[in-house]
């Protein structure tokens, strides 16, 4: 660490120009040698307490004002208007003084605490190296610094502390309201300092972003074990996980739903067996369900060509198989479940065929009565 042995105090062009000698100047335009004492200077006092004592009112206590000096092409104010520099304990043993500038204010009013290049101060009215605090107490300050050291300046960091919650705010003096707050325990929270439960951020109101991103810290970095939330063509929900899990929904401690990443959706389990796309658990309520259907409707029944089984050999069936041609057993709608669209689909050419059972019977019998009605006039 720097020590600064003594100072010296530069007033650049005020004191000294081209033209003037340094000089103190009285009302009476002379220097009252009363008011040197003990080594020491009295200004407007004749009983100095301190090295230099300036006694004057209240509206001009000190004024230094530089003094314009001439170039060739007009008039240029000093460069510095007051510099206080200091030496530093780096200077090498029997080797000239190292004088570092301890406090700095330029032409334009830009104040600079510590070793500066004076050229950073072009937009900044005040610049402090390395720390800056503001201290209420020795348990209460605020300090904004960069943690390096040397010629490594470190990351920048505010830090502080308080006695109570020991929370940092960011608030409007306007309105009174807090705009941000944040805890000695790291929690931040944004319109609120209601830190409840387990939780690293508290949003009073909306939050807007275009994207989410949940990962776990030990897998950041990695396109891995991974939820996104975003809007791109779209509102998105993505996922990726190395074990392949699914993407679950929980309720009250209950599993609402699942989705598989190959697009399987499970209500209510997620007991995908065979390879459907949605599965339930329980019953399922709409007011209108629509089912298409890849294979050919049961119109072709009514083609002339149809074999349409003979009823005694569909009797010898239904006696042997207990179940209607091309429908599944009760034992494989009990293992498998029951296909709605397929079996619609059967049902319907069920239901034709019947209708052409009871068209060939129909014709059949009107045969058989035009029959009994030619016997019956014969006799």
């Amino acid at each position: 660490m720097k020590k600064t042995y003594f100072f010296s105090l530069t007033i650049a062009a005020s004191m000294w120009s081209f033209t003037a000698q340094a000089q103190i100047y009285s009302p009476s335009g002379d220097v009252d040698f009363s008011q040197v004492n003990n080594n020491s200077v009295g200004i407007g006092t004749d009983i100095p307490e301190s090295k230099l004592h300036i006694l004057g009112s209240e509206d001009e206590l000190l004024l230094i004002e530089a003094e314009a000096r001439a170039i060739v092409n007009g008039w240029q104010s000093p460069k510095n208007s007051l510099r206080v520099v200091g030496m530093s304990e780096t200077q090498q043993q029997g080797g000239p003084p190292n004088f570092e500038t301890v406090f700095n204010i330029d032409e334009s009013g830009s104040t600079m605490i510590g070793e500066f290049d004076f050229n950073v101060a072009d937009f900044n009215k005040l610049l402090v190296k390395r720390a800056m605090g503001v201290y209420a107490s020795q348990n209460a300050w605020t300090r904004l610094r960069f943690d390096g050291s040397g010629l490594n300046p470190g990351n920048p960091m505010l830090t502080w502390r308080a006695p109570g919650n020991n929370y940092f705010r960011l608030r409007n003096d306007e309105t009174g309201s807090v705009a941000l707050t944040m805890s000695k325990s790291g929690e931040v929270g944004a319109g609120t300092e209601a830190f409840t439960g387990d939780h690293s951020l508290y949003v009073a109101g909306t939050a807007v972003s275009d994207m989410l991103y949940i990962q776990e810290p030990s897998e950041w970095g990695q396109d891995n074990n991974f939820i996104e939330i975003k809007h791109s063509f779209g509102p998105e929900i993505r996922w990726k996980s190395s074990s392949g899990e699914n993407f679950r929904f929980f309720s009250n401690g209950n599993n609402v739903m699942h989705l598989s990443p190959e697009g399987k959706v499970g209500i209510g389990t997620d007991n995908f067996v065979n390879d459907y796309s949605l599965y339930v658990a329980g019953s399922m309520v709409a007011e209108e369900a629509f089912i298409l259907i890849e294979d050919d409707w049961g119109d072709f029944v009514f083609e002339e060509d149809y074999p349409l089984m003979p009823l005694k050999e569909l009797d010898t069936y239904l006696k042997q198989n207990k179940h209607l041609p091309d429908f599944p057993s009760a034992a494989e709608v009990k293992e498998n479940g029951l296909a709605l669209g397929e079996t619609e689909r059967l049902l319907t050419i069920k239901v034709e065929e019947l209708t052409l059972y009871l068209l060939r019977m129909n014709e059949e019998m009107e045969a058989l009565r035009e029959e009994i009605t030619t016997l019956k006039g014969e006799k």
